[in-house]
């Protein structure tokens, strides 16, 4: 046992001393990190050698660049790389020799799509030293034929493969290791792996095609668990679920599905009927008062259980996702609490850990407090005012910041239903609970809504969205401002809000505001205003990160797809919906974060591919299917300053067991959470 993050010191092969950082969990040190090896010049593996390498082959020296002609490349310890070449099926066994033989100059004819390698002075994607293995995928319709070399300054070899297929997956053996093997994530991480692909046609191979750069491994490990809705359509359905995986699983399973929820008596907006009590003609499979949809889900700071906004009219839920009752009600919600959950208008809700803990669990919320028509909500459960037309509609204007005390007990029956006392006494028992159960988080701002609130992992400050218009619990695709403020949370009272100096621009809507794990770091979706969009699903949002006191905004490198991947001119992608891992880590005078968010970007392989949602995307007109993507960013303790990495595909998250084997699975996989949820051990063929 060991404390997350510690190191010790440990001693090479080499005589130098190396590091061993203890892994996230506390439950061992990782293998030895080793210091400047020393540079060999030649022998078993090396690009100068006859194994594995060709006659006259470039050289891949220390910055990890191609030099032709250039020193020998360095060489460590550490074998989890291959002596010997790896032929993939189909490959002709004179491959070496073909691609030994050829000329590289068919330019530009060769796109790498993933990982997103360096190029042109720019950084190539960093992975987390335990993240799911690298997957090469790239696209040359006149080849068929591939060449991949991988150096790294950690291992005793270069890896040598020949395959024909344009996606080859690293194998987990070399990865993640084996018997004495650390793996290539443990053994280079902090460093850089060096990457050449080469590609022709076997019936005319005088001529080849090639791409290099350089990918990097964190010297940290990524931790916990990754949950997200799937859908297909914006329509509710009983097959609804949250999917979610582990670090390094190769697929995903079910965290929780709709027919788990036990969570029921959710209420009409008036509060007198079970929810679907008015539905006309009515969902054949729905219960009146189930829950029927998952938007926005957020983990318990103890990953035991998730909160989400339900379907119209925007109440809350919540279900256990581990533990033996997958879908119950927490134990630990009181009967006040679920009541609190239930109203109508609500919005996306958050924790803190530091309001987790027996006597002070906290979910702070939006609340419908205002009207188109300015008039105030005057009781928990009310009737809009309903015109000839939906223009007509007394909808929800503006939202509160709300806090709920889940372990509150007062007596309430919001299973009751029909008009009259039981409706009286339900806004009665909800209302008479104001100032000690719940209310109102003042922010001194009463000239704009306030919604998506976010609590720092302190829990003494609250950052929110100010707009002009969020009837469906966010700021809506016809809202025409957003900016980003905090306010201190202040034992629940709240104070004078403050705006987020570079989140908070006239010139931008600033919106889906997150603190990373340790409170310093704030990300945010970011888009020009004046554009096509409001601040939801912007087609043209940008994930930023900013300090959390504000500061000049960084766009992340991973705004920007693969420059060969085929995707559209201007770039219409939603990026959107940044989630931190859990666990922020510090090595060697930096810190190193995880980040995940969703783009529409152009994405087609084995598993799955783009597509147009169905039905209505809250009057927005892009319904592209998006997928989840990894971002590193590194910030250099010392200066405060801040690098990014470019996007790295998850891969596994259209892959699923299925009776012991592994199926292709189509969704658009929206609004990531990222907490410490303990999933069952997923049973998967590997890819």
């Amino acid at each position: 046992m060991c404390v997350p993050g510690a190191q010790t010191r440990c001693t090479c092969t080499n005589g130098v001393d190396g590091a061993q950082i203890c892994v996230d969990d506390g439950s061992r040190f990782d293998a030895c990190i080793c210091k400047d090896p020393p540079p060999t010049t030649g022998g078993v593996g090396g690009h100068d050698s006859a194994v594995g390498g060709r006659s006259g082959s470039p050289t891949l020296g220390d910055g990890g660049a191609p030099e032709e002609g250039g020193a020998p490349a360095m060489h460590g310890d550490a074998t989890d790389l291959p002596q010997e070449p790896i032929l993939e099926d189909g490959v002709p066994a004179n491959a070496p020799e073909l691609f030994g033989a050829a000329t590289d100059d068919a330019a530009g004819a060769l796109c790498v799509l993933e990982p997103q390698l360096s190029a042109d002075g720019a950084d190539g994607a960093m992975f987390p030293s335990n993240w799911l293995r690298p997957r090469f995928r790239f696209v040359a319709d006149d080849f068929d034929l591939f060449e991949l070399r991988l150096h790294s300054d950690a291992e005793r070899n270069d890896l040598v493969v020949y395959t024909k297929e344009p996606s080859w997956y690293l194998p987990q053996f070399i990865w993640q290791g084996g018997g004495t093997n650390a793996g290539l994530g443990a053994a280079a991480a902090g460093g850089i792996v060096s990457v050449t692909i080469r590609a022709l046609d076997s019936s005319a191979p005088g001529s080849a095609a090639r791409v290099d750069g350089t990918f990097r491994i964190a010297p940290a490990a990524a931790s916990g668990s990754i949950l997200f809705p799937a859908m297909q359509a914006w329509a509710t359905s009983p097959e609804s679920a949250i999917l979610g995986f582990s670090v390094g699983d190769e697929g995903v399973q079910p965290a929780l599905k709709l027919k788990q929820a036990a969570w029921t008596g959710q209420l009409t907006e008036d509060g007198a009927e079970l929810r679907g009590y008015y539905d006309e003609p009515g969902l054949p499979w729905y219960v009146n008062g189930d829950v029927r949809a998952f938007f926005r889900p957020t983990v318990t700071p103890d990953g035991a259980a998730l909160s989400f906004t339900d379907d119209w009219p925007w109440a809350m839920a919540m279900a256990q996702v581990s533990g033996n009752v997958i879908g119950g009600v927490p134990a630990l919600l009181g009967k006040g609490g679920r009541a609190l959950m239930k109203q109508p208008w609500l919005g996306s809700q958050t924790f803190s850990a530091a309001h987790w803990a027996s006597g002070d669990r906290v979910l702070v919320t939006s609340y419908g407090r205002t009207f188109k028509s300015d008039n105030a909500r005057d009781k928990p459960w009310t009737s809009l005012n309903y015109g000839d037309t939906a223009e007509d509609t007394d909808w929800v204007k503006w939202h509160s910041l709300v806090w709920f005390d889940l372990e509150a007990d007062f007596e309430v029956d919001t299973d009751a239903t029909g008009y009259g006392v039981t409706l009286d006494e339900k806004n009665a028992a909800v209302t008479n609970a104001f100032g000690t159960s719940w209310g109102f988080i003042s922010t001194g701002d009463s000239s704009s809504s306030h919604v998506a609130p976010t609590f720092n992992p302190q829990g003494d400050t609250v950052a929110y969205v100010a707009t002009d218009y969020s009837p469906e619990w966010h700021p809506d695709a016809a809202a025409t401002t957003a900016d980003v403020r905090t306010v201190a949370y202040n034992n629940r009272a709240g104070g004078v809000s403050q705006p987020v100096a570079g989140a908070s621009s006239p010139d931008y809507l600033e919106f889906e505001p997150a603190f990373s794990p340790d409170g310093k770091l704030l990300a945010f979706t970011r888009a020009a205003n004046g554009g096509p969009d409001g601040p939801f699903r912007h087609r043209f949002g940008e994930v930023m990160v900013v300090a959390a006191s504000g500061g000049e905004p960084v766009r992340l490198v991973a705004n920007d797809p693969n420059a060969c991947a085929g995707d559209e001119e201007p770039l219409a992608l939603l990026n959107g919906s940044a989630a931190w891992a859990p666990q922020a880590v510090t090595q060697r005078g930096k810190t190193y974060y995880f980040l995940v968010f969703t783009s529409a970007r152009h994405y087609a392989d084995e598993f799955a591919q783009s597509f147009e949602m169905s039905g209505n995307a809250y009057s927005n007109t892009l319904q592209d299917s998006t997928q989840i993507y990894l971002s590193t960013i590194v910030v250099d303790n010392a200066t405060g300053a801040i690098s990014t990495y470019p996007a790295i595909h998850v891969w596994n998250q259209n892959r699923a067991a299925d009776e012991g084997a592994a199926a292709s699975i189509q969704f658009s996989n929206i609004t990531p959470v990222w907490g410490n949820t303990v999933l069952p051990k997923l049973e998967i063929p590997p890819r």
